[in-house]
């Protein structure tokens, strides 16, 4: 390698950290070096220098995902692209949708069982979703244990509270319900985590 590539290759460097922090890095550790040379010197000849799509520089990536990134301009953004290749393959490009309006909702989805993700944001309906989950789990959970009967005229008691929190759901809503109740029995059948069934997951955002 002459001297002149070299300094050039320099100069690519540098201008490459000023422009996207952290994409040198990533660039290095991902390809050879006469590669990542070749590269740095096209990126100081020309600010529109091709790199090769984030799914090569980034280990676990969704290739599927590389044209919506260099679309967004987000394909060197180091963050979102080591973020997105952490996550489940699965998880992947909602992440990605949910980040690019709001990192912090992206993040606290990704943080949550994936059947409380839909009623995270604590709206009305939300609110009324977790009132009926949670009287429809103590119903499973007293099924499933070694409880006393549950007489009838308790259980029509609950059965009036359980399809009046229904009732007041929006159309929207109750396909929301399903939704969660349906992840939620998938869990329990696969003997998965389910996470905390406590604590509705809007509750930490709202404080």
């Amino acid at each position: 390698m002459s001297c002149q590539q070299q300094s050039t290759a320099r100069s690519g460097a540098q201008q490459l950290q000023e422009h996207f922090p952290g994409f040198l890095d990533a660039l290095k550790a991902s390809l050879p070096e006469a590669e990542c040379i070749r590269l740095l010197c096209n990126f100081y000849k020309s600010k529109h220098a091709r790199f090769p799509r984030p799914s090569v520089i980034f280990d676990g990536l969704e290739a599927s995902l590389d044209d919506r990134l260099i679309r967004e301009r987000r394909d060197k953004d180091v963050m979102l692209c080591r973020a997105l290749a952490t996550r489940p393959k699965a998880d992947q490009r909602e992440f990605l949708e949910l980040y690019l309006i709001d990192p912090v909702d992206a993040w606290r989805w990704s943080m949550l069982p994936a059947w409380q993700r839909p009623i995270r944001k604590g709206d009305a309906d939300d609110v009324l979703i977790w009132k009926f989950f949670t009287m429809q789990r103590l119903n499973m959970e007293q099924a499933a244990s070694d409880a006393p009967p549950w007489p009838l005229a308790s259980q029509g008691a609950q059965l009036q509270q359980l399809f009046g929190t229904l009732n007041r759901l929006s159309p929207a809503g109750v396909k929301r319900l399903c939704l969660v109740m349906s992840i939620y029995g998938v869990l329990l059948q696969s003997h998965r985590d389910v996470g905390d069934v406590v604590h509705a997951p809007f509750v930490v955002m709202r404080t």
